[in-house]
């Protein structure tokens, strides 16, 4: 994982003290040589420096998986579950503990229909980087 964000730090021109891959106080130790262009010191616009961080959030994920994300339910009985289809958001709902997820048209049987936006794409990303307990199924 270390060696992965330090691929898409370099590959992107990101901050490692930003990507938290570096925990120093004032400017990194990129800047100083030349690899970082200044956001964690403000010499860069913020704009700039979020549309690089945005595209390397967008390069961790295959566009074409589909997968689900379960996670805890609202009762011991069940698991919730978020479809993601060849790359969109599909939905979301919950699911009983005992379902099999098989493939994306088996759960989305048991899913409300969503809308995808900005902040759904944020959150399921999020969740992708780190998944807080979640488990995430590559399904087909």
């Amino acid at each position: 994982a270390w060696n992965f964000l330090w691929e898409k730090v370099h590959a992107y021109e990101l901050c490692p003290k930003l990507s938290g891959l570096q925990l120093k106080k004032g400017l990194c130790f990129s800047y100083q040589t030349g690899g970082c262009k200044g956001a964690c010191s403000g010499m860069e616009k913020a704009a700039s420096y979020n549309k690089r961080a945005a595209k390397a959030v967008k390069s961790f994920h295959d566009t074409s998986a589909s997968y689900a994300i379960v996670g805890r339910g609202r009762n011991a009985n069940e698991n919730s579950v978020v479809v993601v289809d060849k790359g969109k958001f599909a939905g979301y709902g919950f699911i009983s503990k005992k379902t099999r997820i098989k493939s994306v048209r088996s759960v989305k049987r048991h899913v409300k229909n969503g809308v995808e936006t900005s902040s759904v794409q944020n959150l399921v990303n999020s969740y992708l980087l780190n998944p807080r307990g979640a488990k995430v199924l590559v399904i087909g």
